[in-house]
């Protein structure tokens, strides 16, 4: 912990600044619920150090939202000051937050965005808002502002998922399961394939939401994509539980979880501890969760591309090691 309260921070990346948040946020609620463990690290561990020091970051955070940045920093940005936010009170970063989540939503006026932007319609298909969003621009040549044609839409879900938090607004809502939705339909399922069927031809006869649902508590469902992919998809559909409505997409998590678990790869994922942690389920994966733990702090872990395209790698790997020990203290406080 004294290394991390050492650390410069001016050229620390968002990401880096975050991180180190989400692990003072652990340590703050230790603080209270278990201050004979956090008095074996020191006074930076009493509760008026960390929230100085979480206040600290968070001005940080805000101040680089007044940086040029491309969309995508932006967006990464702008989800690090809001998930750091979510925990620590600070009206002055807020107001930055705010102002930067309605600019990034804000449609381009007269442009085909703001058709993008409208719910769908009842009882329409589960095309996703992905895909819907890329539909029109791929004829339009527009794309809603502050994307690109390979916009990150597990951040867009995100940030409309905090502005329907923060704001109630039901568009957001929409739109932000609009693309989850689409997500679902993707989904491919081992319960119930006939033999001899491939998973692809499989996955388009469950191609529907509508089918995927009935597949119950017991189901284990995936997607065909590589890992990180997946594993982002998933921690968007939990952050929408958290933040929105926590039964919508429970049926679904379970059954990710439940498959990603299995892969030999994912104890290699720091993400999927931090996912299992904020959808309750530490208790039920702990076996893997102290893998993960045992790789990243021998440094034996998968940090994707552009997660460490603007921070310096050896810093945020400092960072989330931190942030882990920080969740993995909670949990054993809570055991005891």
């Amino acid at each position: 912990m004294k290394s991390i309260g050492q650390m410069p921070l001016e050229t620390a990346c968002p990401l880096q600044l975050a991180t180190i948040c989400f692990g003072y946020s652990h340590l703050l609620m230790l603080s209270y619920t278990a201050p004979e463990l956090t008095s074996e690290f020191g006074k930076e561990a009493q509760a008026e150090a960390i929230i100085d020091r979480m206040d600290d970051l968070i001005d940080r955070l805000a101040a680089f939202l007044d940086q040029e940045m491309s969309p995508e920093n932006r967006a990464s940005a702008i989800l690090c000051l809001l998930e750091s936010l979510s925990f620590q009170h600070n009206p002055a970063a807020m107001e930055v937050a705010f102002n930067a989540m309605e600019e990034y939503l804000q449609p381009q006026e007269g442009s085909a965005a703001e058709v993008a932007t409208q719910p769908p319609l009842e009882g329409s298909s589960a095309e996703s808002g992905e895909q819907t969003l890329q539909s029109i621009g791929a004829e339009t040549g527009e794309q809603p502002q502050g994307s690109s044609a390979t916009m990150n839409y597990a951040d867009r879900c995100k940030i409309l998922c905090y502005h329907y938090y923060f704001t109630s607004e039901e568009n957001s809502r929409r739109q932000a399961e609009s693309i989850l939705d689409g997500w679902i339909s993707e989904l491919s399922t081992e319960s119930n394939r006939p033999a001899g069927q491939t998973a692809e031809s499989h996955r388009a006869a469950i191609a529907s939401k509508e089918s995927v649902r009935s597949a119950g508590n017991d189901a284990e469902v995936f997607w065909n994509l590589p890992l990180g992919k997946a594993l982002e998809r998933l921690e968007t559909l939990v952050m929408y539980s958290y933040m929105v409505d926590a039964q919508r997409y429970d049926n679904h998590i379970h059954g990710i979880l439940e498959h990603y678990a299995r892969d030999p790869q994912t104890a290699r994922k720091v993400r999927f501890l931090s996912i299992v942690d904020e959808a309750g389920y530490y208790k039920q994966y702990h076996g893997l969760m102290e893998q993960i733990i045992e790789h990243a702090m021998q440094g034996d872990l998968s940090l994707d591309k552009d997660t460490t395209r603007q921070c310096r790698e050896q810093d945020l790997l400092q960072a989330i090691r931190f942030y882990i020990l920080a969740i993995y203290f909670q949990h054993r406080s809570q055991r005891t």
